[in-house]
């Protein structure tokens, strides 16, 4: 599963009833010398590294306003016969989506965008974010996992869908899927909001913060180490891809500002100020108790925000 956005402003219409994405291969213009200049963007590019199974936010005026689904690999293909794409080269990519969408849509404004600025934009191909603060006037761009799991947890109720959808798209499977029981389907819905029988695990495995020494029910929350959007049904409900953290703790390791080593020892991300995390009471003698089987886990999130030694 990866992750893109695409600004489908004018073209939303047509693309949301179609159930399509598409782009030009290139960009054609006449030479006044003569001749033919060939132009090769890579917001357009990126629609073909589009896989089944990957997830694009979709921006209409500042607004994520549905989030796709790809239902098949980007492939090359005419543009569609509607008026808006007839300006367009005759060759192009077009991905084949479901649409889901976000009632009421997601604004970008104020505290999103400028966190996104600051923790992903570097990583994005091509840039989301101006040096203006505007969006990027191009069509799609990749985006790295740490910004498609915290924009995706914006979707509410619809995440649950969203993400088991991609994740059945994804993976195709040599023998046929077993399709869970009301039972576990429960299960699995509730420990994407920390409770239910992954909580009850956790509590017990646990019965405190292992980081504060907090032991009140009440200001426990059961976090997933490798995020439950990514993880398949039995890593949702593992209780090693869980801890249970304070909530401010719970926080920081939600966000990607703070994970643990093979050996449990803390590592601080470079956007959690000195300042916060002196208030935090957040320092580098923090040792988490961590199993073995809790380390394919941490790992997973390490590599998801880029926390090394």
């Amino acid at each position: 599963m990866n992750f893109f956005w695409v600004n489908i402003g004018k073209s939303h219409k047509e693309a949301i009833e179609g159930h399509f994405l598409w782009a030009p291969l290139h960009s054609e213009k006449p030479k006044a010398s003569g001749g033919v200049r060939t132009t090769y963007f890579s917001h357009w590019n990126s629609v073909a590294t589009v896989r089944a199974g990957d997830i694009i936010f979709c921006n209409v005026d500042r607004k994520i306003a549905y989030i796709a689904v790809a239902k098949l690999n980007a492939y090359e293909a005419a543009p569609p016969t509607t008026r808006i794409f007839n300006e367009w080269d005759p060759n192009g990519r077009r991905v084949d989506v479901d649409f889901f969408e976000l009632e009421p849509p997601i604004s970008i404004e104020g505290y999103i965008l400028d966190s996104f600025k600051e923790r992903y934009n570097e990583r994005c191909t091509p840039r989301v974010v101006t040096k203006t603060g505007s969006i990027f006037q191009g069509y799609m761009a990749s985006l790295p996992m740490d910004a498609g799991i915290d924009l995706l947890r914006l979707a509410g109720d619809q995440e649950e869908a969203i993400a088991t959808t991609s994740l059945n798209l994804s993976a195709p499977m040599v023998t046929p899927k077993r399709v869970s029981s009301s039972t576990t389907k429960q299960a699995l819905r509730e420990a994407r909001i920390g409770q239910g029988r992954f909580r009850r695990d956790l509590l017990n495995f646990w019965q405190r913060c292992p980081i504060t020494g907090i032991t009140n029910p009440d200001l426990l929350i059961a976090s997933h180490a490798k995020p439950w959007a990514i993880s398949s049904d039995e890593e949702k409900l593992d209780p090693y891809n869980g801890f249970l953290f304070a909530v401010h703790i719970d926080r920081l390791f939600d966000k990607g500002l703070i994970s643990f080593n093979q050996d449990g020892k803390i590592l601080i991300s470079k956007h959690l100020s000195e300042r916060d995390a002196r208030v935090l009471n957040i320092h580098r003698e923090i040792t988490l108790p961590i199993q073995q089987n809790h380390k394919k886990y941490l790992e997973a999130h390490r590599n998801i925000f880029g926390l090394s030694e």
